[in-house]
């Protein structure tokens, strides 16, 4: 009886890493995909954004000094781990 045991306990051991490592795989799709369509979304605002603005160098330095301005104190104040 003891044998047996172990090794349902070694197919449910199995199971569950093939599960997890099928969670993690899915997981990482999903964050590819949402990155994608979130820099569709970036990308689509910049263009209409420079349509209104034609100067791509403000429009930069605006972006990236918004997210100086968000992040550094996140980082700062270690809420958010650099």
């Amino acid at each position: 009886a003891d044998a047996s045991g172990g090794a349902n306990a070694s197919k449910d051991s199995s199971n569950d890493d093939s599960s997890s490592s099928l969670i993690a795989t899915l997981q990482v799709g999903i964050y590819f995909a949402l990155w994608y369509l979130f820099n569709i979304a970036y990308n689509i605002y910049n263009k209409q954004a420079l349509n209104v603005l034609d100067y791509p160098w403000t429009v930069a330095t605006i972006q990236m000094a918004t997210g100086i301005l968000y992040f550094v104190p996140l980082w700062i104040l270690g809420l958010r781990k650099a």
